[in-house]
């Protein structure tokens, strides 16, 4: 975490005989992975990471036939201070593959995120709405779910886990590229690469794997044979072949 690595920080040196306040200059900048490698000389390993690049997968159109989710993983007010809201919407498609149509952080009153909650769920329209069930998030959840109780707003829980294995839990998905992103999502991409500190959106989108349905399949068209209600048609043909009044080939078109 930063408050790790700005403890680890302190010790440091430098020939230009930089100060501490520098290098939390640098870390602000940087992410943590990239400040660990080059500062503190500890570069984090391939199988430390939660996504490499190589793993990003993105998409162009999002299925129709779809299970559609979404998660708000609740934060505080103030950037400053406390962590952001995250708010994640993704759709499972008939292969159980994932795929990110919304994700977006954000600092709000719990006023404006019931709000911002109401916009997107009539934009987006989810199958399934959950709130994070943690610390006062269920005080926002309760209201919402009195406020907007068309919408039946639930709460998703991470079943006593950790919030690092939680987020872990992503990576065979993203290894294999059954989640995928939109090109514009570079929060979300950032954080999954370890670019950005935060983690409110891989968090949030860490939840879609407790409440996502795979689809039935569409239905597909049933063969129906064109046959045709000539009777009267065809029994005169046969007819007329049996007393050997017609030679054309009509009568062959019977068979």
């Amino acid at each position: 975490s930063i408050a790790d690595i700005k403890k680890k920080a302190k010790p440091l040196t430098d020939p230009l005989n930089k100060t501490y306040e520098y290098f939390l200059e640098i870390l602000e900048d940087q992410w943590s992975a990239m400040f660990s490698s080059n500062y503190l000389i500890k570069p984090i390993l391939e199988s430390e990471a939660l996504c490499l690049p190589e793993w990003i997968t993105y998409y162009e159109k999002a299925p129709e036939n779809r299970y559609r989710t979404m998660v708000v993983d609740l934060g505080g007010s103030a950037p400053d201070k406390h962590d952001a809201t995250g708010i994640t919407i993704c759709d499972t498609d008939e292969s159980g593959d994932m795929y990110v149509v919304y994700a977006e952080e954000m600092w709000l009153t719990p006023l404006n995120i019931i709000q911002k909650t109401e916009e997107l769920l009539q934009l987006y329209r989810p199958d399934d709405a959950r709130f994070e069930k943690e610390k006062y998030g269920i005080t926002i959840g309760d209201f919402a779910q009195h406020l907007l109780p068309k919408y039946n707003i639930g709460f998703v829980e991470h079943d006593k886990k950790s919030k690092p294995f939680r987020i872990w839990r992503l990576r065979p998905w993203l290894e294999k590229g059954r989640i995928k992103i939109r090109r514009d999502m570079k929060l979300l991409e950032e954080q999954l690469l370890g670019i950005s500190p935060r983690d409110d959106l891989k968090d949030s989108l860490a939840y879609h794997l407790e409440i996502r349905q795979v689809p039935l399949a569409t239905a597909r068209p049933k063969f129906i044979p064109q046959i045709e209600s000539e009777f009267d048609r065809e029994m005169d043909l046969f007819l007329a072949k049996r007393k050997g009044l017609d030679k054309s080939s009509d009568y062959d078109q019977l068979y």
